[in-house]
């Protein structure tokens, strides 16, 4: 499985629907979440910054 280069996570292509996106700049796999398909590039190649996913432990009942 190919590693996103901007988080670093694995991508898992047996899931439906899920591919590797390649930035046109740098020619880096990137999982989906990373790529801006309007300019067909990465994060890091776009200018954003990346910042991880804060995850929220209350317990929601």
């Amino acid at each position: 499985m190919p590693l996103c280069k901007v988080c670093k996570n694995r991508i898992d292509l047996t899931k439906k629907f899920e591919r590797v996106y390649k930035c046109s700049k740098c020619g880096g796999a990137v999982c989906r979440e990373h790529y801006k398909e309007s300019k067909k590039l990465c994060y890091t190649c776009a200018g954003k910054e990346f910042v991880p996913k804060k995850r929220s432990f209350i317990r929601r009942v």
